[in-house]
């Protein structure tokens, strides 16, 4: 529970960081949340977790692996 938790300030730093126009902080958040996603192996989090950084890396410059991220999201 503390994981999915941390894993939602997260991924609500990231909202904010965006709605700033601090896209590269975002990033860095939604990557972070990922991470402890995959580590709490919990699907849909992961699922959440991935869709956003790999948009994030789409919108910072970053397509190409961005659309692997989301790629590897739908497998």
């Amino acid at each position: 529970m503390e994981a999915k938790n941390e894993i939602q300030k997260l991924l609500e730093l990231a909202e904010n960081r965006e709605e700033i126009g601090d896209h590269e902080g975002a990033k860095k958040s939604y990557q972070a949340a990922l991470k402890l996603a995959r580590e709490s192996q919990n699907e849909q989090l992961n699922l959440i977790c991935g869709y956003n950084f790999g948009t994030a890396l789409v919108n910072t410059g970053e397509p190409r692996k961005g659309v692997e991220i989301l790629l590897k999201m739908l497998r």
